[in-house]
C-alpha cells in the first residue's frame, strides 16, 4: 500500500508510521529510497520509534 501508481506522493511525509503500523518488523532491516526529504523524515522517524541504526539502509546523499 505504500508504494505504486495508487500510493500517492510522499516526497515531503515519513513513510514510518505507516510501515510501523503494517507489522511486527522485530529483527527486521529497513531499506528507504526516494526524494532526499523523505528518507529524511522516514529514517529519522525509524530511528526515533527505536529501529536499531544498523538495520537502517538508505543513501545520504544523492
Amino acid at each position: 500500500p505504500l508504494v505504486g501508481a495508487d500510493a500517492g506522493t510522499f516526497d515531503n511525509r515519513s513513510l514510518a508510521g505507516p510501515v510501523l503500523r503494517a507489522a511486527d518488523w522485530s529483527g527486521r532491516s529497513f531499506y528507504v529510497c526516494g526524494s532526499p526529504a523523505m528518507v529524511s523524515a522516514t529514517v529519522r522517524d525509524l530511528a526515533d520509534a527505536g529501529i536499531p541504526h544498523d538495520l537502517l539502509h538508505f543513501e545520504e546523499d544523492r
